[in-house]
């Protein structure tokens, strides 16, 4: 089944259940001053559920603006416990609800038509925590849009779906995660680092749980066009992520090995395993290097990651939706790319940033493709 593109998000998707869901879900979306984009996000995702929205620290209309567009508004001010992790912990204790689970979703977000009726076909089938499909808008064609869209469908699809198949956890991305009851009740809200989603995971799988993975929940959020724009959220990201790894990553693997789970173990690896730009620039030339040190094994393994990387990467163009012209010539841009994530990278290796920053967000002139 072909990826859904973002032109296609307000309409149900194939695979949904025409049945109402039998597990009523409700909405949480955590904002900080996102008087912007607010509005759309609740009025999107209140035609299917209820949506709380949790104004955390905002110094704008964030909390009147969601109000008035039907929300249901808690406010949150603590200028010590700064964060999206806080704010979704102080949430889940503060929220009058009798539903049966609660999907967190971005404050700049919009879902498709069959969002919870695809999260709740997994819940039906007995998961206890569900990641949606999590992509962005297409701000534009430009080159580094696609590679960035890519990169998404690498690491928000593919992985995901690969893990289905074998019994994995498909992982927590930040939007689109979907909870019971009773796995907030097992494992509360308790990740408030740079990465909170990455630091739940790990702890929803040392408890014994997995994620599971509903590819047809669409769930897209709003995203920069230039790349300086994205670049503090990038660097976030990175440095929320090698913190988790240098926490849990070796303590989790350890776990996995000594009580025999291919869950965690996996868990383990998608933590330690480096971004996928390093990979790009490290396999080739490795065996650069092995070839002129006249090693055969290096040189072989350099060669052997190389297309293995070349192949996943082929997956994600498959599944994602961009037309093959479109990607021949963000292909071009690539090394750029990949050298501007390796200094990122770097930086966030060097210096981790202290405190969330909120990334400038395109308007609602987006550039929104054709559909396929």
């Amino acid at each position: 089944m072909s990826t859904p593109r973002s032109g296609d998000v307000m309409r149900a998707l194939p695979n949904a259940t025409a049945d109402a869901p039998r597990h009523p879900t409700c909405v949480l979306i955590a904002s900080h001053n996102g008087e912007a984009n607010i509005a759309n996000a609740v009025r999107n995702a209140s035609r299917q559920c209820r949506v709380y929205v949790v104004s955390d620290g905002s110094t704008d209309r964030t909390a009147e603006v969601a109000r008035a567009a039907g929300a249901t508004v808690l406010e949150r001010a603590d200028h010590e416990r700064v964060g999206k992790g806080y704010a979704l912990a102080h949430a889940l204790e503060h929220m009058d609800t009798a539903a049966d689970a609660v999907v967190f979703i971005d404050g700049d977000c919009t879902i498709s038509e069959n969002f919870l009726r695809a999260l709740d076909a997994r819940l039906a089938a007995g998961d206890d925590v569900v990641q949606a499909y999590y992509s962005m808008k297409r701000p534009s064609t430009a080159a580094n849009v696609v590679l960035r869209e890519l990169a998404l469908t690498l690491v928000h699809r593919v992985r995901p779906l690969g893990k289905a198949r074998f019994g994995g956890s498909a992982g927590l991305k930040g939007s689109g995660m979907c909870f019971t009851r009773q796995a907030i009740q097992r494992v509360n809200w308790q990740s408030f680092g740079l990465a909170e989603d990455v630091e739940q995971h790990t702890l929803i799988v040392r408890a014994g749980m997995r994620v599971g993975f509903a590819p047809d929940a669409l769930v897209l959020g709003e995203a920069p066009s230039a790349l300086g724009a994205a670049a503090g959220q990038h660097r976030r990201w990175e440095a929320g992520r090698l913190s988790a790894a240098r926490t849990d990553g070796i303590a989790l693997l350890a776990e996995g090995v000594r009580s025999r789970s291919l869950v965690r173990i996996d868990a383990a690896i998608e933590l330690l395993i480096p971004p996928i730009s390093i990979l790009a620039a490290g396999l080739p030339l490795l065996s650069i290097i092995g070839y002129a040190a006249g090693t055969e094994t290096v040189t072989g393994g350099g060669l052997l990651g190389t297309g293995m990387l070349v192949l996943y990467v082929a997956t994600g163009v498959t599944v994602s939706g961009l037309r093959l012209h479109e990607v021949a010539r963000a292909s071009c841009a690539m090394p750029a790319y990949i050298i501007w994530k390796l200094w990122l990278y770097a930086q966030a290796v060097v210096s981790k940033p202290e405190r969330w920053e909120r990334t400038p967000r395109i308007e609602a002139d987006a550039v929104i493709p054709e559909k396929p």
